[in-house]
C-alpha cells in the first residue's frame, strides 16, 4: 500500500503480490481500488485468492460484485459454486445476477441447476434470458419443462428457451413442443417449429407438415426450413404445394426450394418444376417447360432480372394462351424499371401472336411504340404524348448506365439476351436507344398542341419520377442535359412551326430564360461551391 495514498494495484500485479492485492480488496475509500484489485487476483491462479473474491461477493459497491462474479467462474474452483449461486438468489443487483447465471453456466455444476432454473422467474428479463442460455448450456434434462414452460410465456425470453432446448436435445421436449405448435402466439408456434427441427424427432414430421398452413407467413417458412432436415418423403408433396402457395402470394421460397432439395426432388415437367426454376432465376429452362410454365412466365413479365421479363415475354407470344393477354398488355408500360423499354418490342410481338388488336388509347400508343411505329403513334395524338415522354425518360436512364460502374457489363448482358430474341448480331445498346429517343421526340413534335401542356410540365419538374427506377439502377447520374434537353427541342421546334395557338407559343415562350440559360452543375461563388442545375442550354432564337 502506498504510504500516503490508495493502494498501488498495477504494482501489486507486476509482483503477484497476492496479500497485498487481497488486502486492497478491504480498502473502503474508493470502489474502483477494490475494483482492480479483485480483477487483478482474479488473473492470478493462485488457489488463495479463491476466499477473498467469495468475500468480495459481497462488497457494498455493484461493479466489484460483478467483477468477482465474473472472475469467480474464470477460475472455476468447486467452492465459488454456492457463493454464485447465493449471489444469483440475493443480490439485489441485475447485473450481479445475470453476471451470476453466466458463470454458473460456464461452471456447469448440476448443484446451479434448480438455482437457474428459479432464476427463469426472475424480475429481470436480462437474468432470466442468461439463466435459459445457461441451462441449455449444462444441458440437464430437469430444465426441459421448465424451458418449455417460458419459451411459451415468457415473450422476452422465448427465443432464449429455444436455443437452450435445441442444446439440450431431450426427446421428451418433443410432445410439449408440438402441443406448443397450437399455440395461440404466432411467437411461441415459430419457437416451437424452431426447436422441433433442430432436435430432429421423427415424431415432429406430421406437425411441421401441418405447420406449412400455418396462418402465419413466418411460421410457414419456418416448417418449410426445418423438414429437410429429416429427410423423409412424406415431406416432399407438402413441400411442393407449400412451394407453390408462397409463390402466388409473393411469400419466400427459398426454404421450400432448400428442402426439396436436401430430400433429393427432381422438378417435374409441370408447373411445380417451372416455379422451382424460376425461384433459381433459371428462365429458359422455366420457358422450356411450355404450357405448364404459364403462371411462372406471367409472373416473369414483373421480374426485377431482365433477361426474366424478355424470356417471359417471348415465351408467353409462343404458348399462345388468351390468359396471357392481360398481363402482356401492362409490361408495354415502362414503369418501374427503365430496361423495360427494350423489353416492349417482345412484349408487343407476343400480343402479335395471341392475335390482340392495339387500341386508340393510351396502350394502343404503347405498343406501336414497342412496335416503332412512330407514325401511327402520332396520329394517336394526346394518349400518345405520356407514353412518348416515358419513352424519353427510360432513353437518357438507359443511356446513364454507360456511367456506372457495372454499365457495360449489364449492357453487354442486355445485347446478348436481344440478339438471343431475334435482334441482328449488329445489334447495338447505343443505336438503339439513341434511335428511340431520336423517334419519339420527332413524334411529340409531329403530335403539336396536345403536347405542349405536358412537356411544359416536364420541364418544369426539373426531372421525372427518378425514384420510379431506382430498383433497377441508380439514378445518381442523371442530369438535365438529357431528356429535359430534348423535351426542351422539342418545345423551341414546336414553337417554330407555326401550327401552335397563341396560348401555347406564349406559355412557351415564358419558359425561354429557363431553356436557353446554360446548364452548369456547380461553381464557384464567394469562396464556396454552389450546385445549380436550373439551366438547360438550348438555343431559342426568336
Amino acid at each position: 500500500m502506498g504510504l500516503f495514498g490508495p493502494p498501488d494495484v498495477g504494482k501489486m500485479r507486476e509482483r503477484n503480490n497476492v496479500n497485498g492485492l487481497i488486502k486492497a480488496l478491504g480498502y473502503k475509500k474508493d470502489h474502483s481500488v477494490r475494483k482492480a484489485a479483485t480483477k487483478a487476483l482474479g488473473n492470478i491462479r493462485d488457489p488463495r485468492v479463491v476466499e477473498p473474491l467469495i468475500a468480495a461477493l459481497k462488497d457494498e459497491e455493484k461493479k466489484v460484485r460483478e467483477t468477482a462474479a465474473f472472475y469467480l467462474g474464470k477460475i472455476g474452483d468447486p467452492r465459488v459454486v454456492e457463493p454464485l449461486i447465493d449471489a444469483l438468489k440475493k443480490d439485489e443487483e441485475k447485473d450481479v445476477r445475470e453476471e451470476a447465471a453466466w458463470m454458473l453456466g460456464k461452471i456447469g455444476d448440476p448443484r446451479a441447476v434448480e438455482p437457474l432454473i428459479a432464476a427463469l422467474k426472475d424480475e429481470e428479463k436480462k437474468v432470466r434470458e442468461e439463466a435459459a442460455r445457461q441451462l441449455g448450456k449444462i444441458g440437464d434434462p430437469r430444465a426441459v419443462e421448465p424451458l418449455i414452460d417460458a419459451l411459451k410465456k415468457d415473450e422476452d425470453v422465448g427465443w432464449a428457451a429455444a436455443m437452450a432446448l435445441e442444446e439440450i436435445g431431450d426427446p421428451r421436449a418433443v410432445e410439449p413442443l408440438i402441443a406448443a405448435l397450437k399455440d395461440e402466439e404466432k411467437d411461441v408456434r415459430d419457437r416451437a417449429v424452431h426447436v422441433l427441427g433442430e432436435i430432429g424427432d421423427p415424431r415432429a414430421v406430421e406437425p411441421l407438415i401441418a405447420a406449412l398452413k400455418d396462418k402465419e407467413e413466418k411460421v410457414r417458412e419456418r416448417a418449410a426450413s426445418k423438414l429437410g432436415r429429416f429427410g423423409d418423403p412424406r415431406a416432399v408433396e407438402p413441400l411442393i404445394d407449400a412451394l407453390k402457395i408462397a409463390y402466388d402470394g409473393g411469400g419466400s421460397t427459398l426454404n421450400a426450394v432448400n428442402s426439396l432439395e436436401v430430400l433429393n426432388w427432381q422438378p417435374d415437367q409441370g408447373e411445380a418444376g417451372a416455379i422451382y426454376w424460376a425461384c433459381k432465376n433459371e428462365w429458359k429452362k422455366v420457358a422450356e417447360l411450355g404450357a405448364p410454365a404459364l403462371k411462372a412466365l406471367i409472373k416473369g413479365l414483373n421480374a426485377s432480372d431482365f433477361e426474366a421479363r424478355l424470356i417471359s415475354a417471348e415465351a408467353l407470344g409462343e404458348i399462345g394462351d388468351p390468359r396471357a393477354v392481360k398481363p402482356l398488355i401492362a409490361a408495354l408500360k415502362i414503369e418501374e424499371y427503365q430496361d423495360q423499354v427494350l423489353v416492349c418490342e417482345t412484349v408487343a410481338k407476343a400480343l402479335d401472336k395471341l392475335g390482340w388488336q392495339a387500341d386508340q388509347g393510351e396502350t394502343g400508343a404503347l405498343y406501336w411504340i414497342a412496335k416503332q411505329e412512330w407514325d401511327k403513334v402520332a396520329a394517336l395524338g394526346s394518349p400518345a404524348v405520356e407514353p412518348l415522354i416515358a419513352t424519353l425518360e427510360a432513353g437518357y436512364y438507359m443511356i446513364d448506365l454507360v456511367s456506372h460502374q457495372r454499365g457495360y457489363e449489364v449492357i453487354e448482358a442486355i445485347e446478348k439476351n436481344l440478339v438471343n430474341v431475334g435482334k441482328p448480331a449488329d445489334w447495338t445498346f447505343r443505336k438503339e436507344v439513341y434511335h428511340l429517343i431520336d423517334a419519339a421526340a420527332k413524334a411529340l413534335g409531329k403530335i403539336g398542341e396536345p403536347a405542349v401542356e405536358p412537356l411544359i410540365k416536364k420541364l418544369q419538374s426539373g426531372y421525372s419520377n427518378s425514384r420510379r427506377f431506382q430498383n433497377t439502377y441508380s439514378a445518381s447520374s442523371y442530369r438535365t442535359s438529357g431528356s429535359l434537353r430534348t423535351i426542351a427541342r422539342v418545345l423551341v421546334h414546336l414553337y417554330h412551326q407555326g401550327t401552335l395557338s397563341e396560348q401555347s407559343k406564349k406559355r412557351i415562350l415564358e419558359l425561354r430564360e429557363h431553356i436557353t440559360r446554360r446548364h452548369i452543375d456547380s461553381a464557384m461563388c464567394d469562396g464556396m461551391l454552389h450546385k445549380d442545375n436550373s439551366g438547360i442550354g438550348v438555343d431559342f432564337p426568336l
